[in-house]
């Protein structure tokens, strides 16, 4: 007799009678509960479903239909769903009524008949609308239903060292450190094999036996914990953070992920809206400007958009202006960085456009007059200055341009003005 089978560290008796809250299953705004599940045809992927006293999910309005696409459109290229033609007319596998439908155009096409149905991912003319598959037969990403109120639980795999498959022994990702199950001496019982077993080096941080990508930053655990030890290593992303370096960036979209893994909450995870271009998820400041990179891509998309300044290029720092969305009716906030302690900074702005436009105190900005200039703020020690503004007025339509700049200055014949990054911000855009 074996105590741990697969010697994760974890006796069978834990693993099978864990009854856990299973990780996979999200809820969405409708009460029930959907998972992604792994790549198969549609009719394995109803079987799946089935076989764990589950359906292929069967969508019933605009809302659930939005949401399912929202929060797992972004993992793989398309999902099945519970629709399907086998019958020669469109039904859900669950026998729910047919009564709502998000067909993509020129669907359903009768050359795909008899077939499965899938929600269309990036890649389709029109993502999150609903495509035909001939037979079913592509292998596809499904999205199984459960109802609520409770979310479903499992155990975890007594007969697999590794349940959800990421890399990482059940008993690591749990934090145990040492060998419990023995055999206690018993005449003819074993246990856990320290040949098999892989302590966990840091058991005060723990990641989930069930779940691929413990933090939903798009990188599985196991991608993470490249030593497989349980713990973070200098050259390391963290498996339990997905924020290595705390810059305000997840790991994933500093590495230019545009899509999680399976078991990758779509609702956490940010997709990178230029993966040609990436951070270091291991330095705050990857350019070494003096900006942290999160503060520099102050939209947090991974992008660089017109009124932030460049995270991979510390020059565009010298003095770092920074300015929140423009809401009407609140407050606006601005941050400077990299300014020289006791001085001023002014915040200006334009209607009319980027200038340049040469000023009496000596230096060129980026703005058109007329230009107003707003009450100033202290530059602390630190080269720092965080202050709010005068309110938006309500009357300012939506979208409309403005046109901000920073200016360092004080009255002195040795101190010479700056001006910082221009910045360009839509009034109620970040």
């Amino acid at each position: 007799m074996d105590q741990d089978t697969d010697d994760d560290g974890l006796s069978d008796g834990e693993e099978v009678f864990s009854n856990r809250p299973d990780p996979r299953w999200l809820a969405s705004p409708n009460g029930n509960f959907y998972r992604l599940a792994a790549f198969n045809t549609w009719s394995q992927a109803s079987a799946a479903a089935r076989a764990q006293g589950y359906e292929l999910t069967s969508v019933q309005g605009e809302a659930e239909a939005l949401w399912l696409y929202d929060t797992f459109g972004d993992v793989g290229d398309g999902f099945w769903i519970g629709l399907n033609g086998f019958g020669g007319t469109f039904e859900w596998s669950d026998g729910s009524s047919f009564a709502y439908d998000r067909w993509a155009g020129m669907e359903p096409n009768p050359a795909n008949s008899p077939g499965g149905v899938f929600v269309g991912g990036p890649s389709s003319t029109e993502p999150g609308y609903w495509y035909t598959d001939l037979y079913g037969s592509s292998l596809r990403l499904a999205v199984w239903e459960a109802a609520g109120p409770d979310a479903p639980t499992t155990a975890l795999d007594p007969l697999g060292f590794d349940t959800d498959g990421d890399g990482l022994g059940d008993g690591q990702e749990d934090g145990l450190d040492s060998i419990i199950w023995d055999g206690g001496g018993l005449p003819g019982v074993t246990g856990t094999d320290p040949l098999i077993f892989v302590p966990d080096a840091d058991p005060a941080t723990t990641t989930d036996p069930l779940d691929l990508d413990s933090d939903d930053d798009g990188l599985e655990d196991g991608a993470e914990d490249l030593d497989s030890d349980g713990a973070k290593g200098v050259t390391e992303t963290d498996a339990a953070n997905a924020d290595s370096d705390s810059d305000g960036l997840p790991d994933g979209l500093e590495l230019g992920l545009t899509a999680g893994t399976l078991d990758t909450n779509g609702a956490v995870f940010v997709p990178d809206s230029d993966p040609l271009t990436t951070t270091d998820p291991l330095a705050a400041d990857t350019d070494l400007g003096g900006v942290e990179d999160g503060v520099e891509d102050q939209s947090r998309d991974g992008a660089v958009n017109t009124w932030e300044t460049d995270p991979n290029n510390g020059g565009d720092e010298a003095l770092a202006f920074y300015v929140s969305n423009l809401s009407p009716g609140q407050r606006v906030h601005f941050e400077a960085y990299n300014g020289t302690p006791g001085l001023w900074i002014f915040p200006a702005y334009s209607i009319r456009g980027a200038g340049p436009t040469s000023t009496t105190i000596g230096i060129s900005v980026d703005l058109t007059p007329p230009i107003t200039t707003l009450p100033p703020a202290v530059i602390d020690v630190g080269g720092r200055a965080s202050f709010d503004g005068p309110k938006v007025p309500s009357s300012v339509p939506l979208g409309f341009p403005v046109y901000l700049q920073g200016i360092e200055f004080v009255i002195s014949p040795t101190i010479l003005p700056r001006a910082s990054n221009p910045v360009l911000l839509p009034v109620g855009a970040f």
